[in-house]
């Protein structure tokens, strides 16, 4: 695919919401005319990717997403202080990801699996599907026979448009290195766009973009652990600035009606 220009490298769209999307799959394996108004560019479908990985999974999955980490935690019996109501979506720069996240480790720290918050099963398109998320703990590693010391839970995955996005890079698609790396650039963007448009025009999905975070890094320079653990201080800090500037406007607020 490399030997042929950008500009008439294309790639089918179709969309499983409209109707006979069955029928244009089959047209395309048998070789038929496509429309254009099917098609994409190859260095121009981050927009798609992020816009149907919010509708097709993230505002499911995210479903009562803080209840649903509460009774996990419950259940392990972990310090509900030490994990944010948060799903990060991990977003390396050379869009490689890995099946386990247990995998990752760094001299300090190690990561558990803990498993599934809880499935939440849904009918979309006709079709019964489950929508899951995994709680991990960061350990520090010791040598002695203690039990685990977690330093931090969260529930977290590697972003599943990525996976797309490399097989293009690797495969049929021909997306070159500068065209990989500026479509990862822009997914995390439109995932950014579309969670603050979800804040702002539809309350009903408010809670997509306040239990969200989408953790862009470069992963030739840096390791998942440190990036995350940097991320979370970060959001906890804030937090605790955001009741802070609560707490003293209600009471500036009860002074005021004295």
């Amino acid at each position: 695919p490399s030997a042929i220009p950008d500009f008439i490298r294309w790639v089918t769209y179709i969309s499983v919401e409209e109707d006979g999307y069955q029928d244009r799959i089959l047209d395309i394996i048998n070789g038929k005319a496509i429309s254009m108004k099917a098609l994409s560019p190859v260095g121009n479908v981050a927009y798609g990717l992020a816009w149907a990985f919010f509708m097709n999974y993230l505002k499911h999955a995210l479903t009562d997403l803080r209840n649903r980490s509460e009774a996990k935690l419950k259940q392990i019996s972990a310090d509900p202080r030490k994990c944010l109501a948060t799903l990060f979506e991990f977003i390396p720069m050379s869009g490689k990801t890995i099946n386990k996240l247990d995998e990752i480790e760094t001299s300090k720290y190690g990561i558990e699996n803990f498993g599934s918050v809880g499935p939440i099963e849904l009918m979309v398109s006709g079709v019964l599907r489950k929508f899951d998320v995994n709680m991990y703990g960061i350990y520090k590693k010791t040598y002695s026979k203690e039990p685990r010391e977690y330093v931090k839970y969260f529930m977290g995955e590697f972003a599943a448009p990525l996976r797309t996005l490399r097989s293009m890079h690797e495969l049929f698609a021909g997306l070159n290195n500068q065209q990989l790396a500026e479509q990862i650039k822009q997914f995390r963007e439109e995932m950014d766009y579309i969670l603050s448009q979800v804040t702002t025009d539809e309350n009903h999905l408010r809670y997509v973009s306040e239990n969200c975070k989408h953790l862009l890094y470069d992963d030739t320079k840096e390791n998942l652990i440190d990036v995350l653990l940097k991320e979370i201080d970060r959001m906890e800090r804030a937090q605790k600035v955001v009741i802070k500037l609560g707490t003293n406007t209600r009471a500036r607020n009860a002074m005021r009606e004295q």
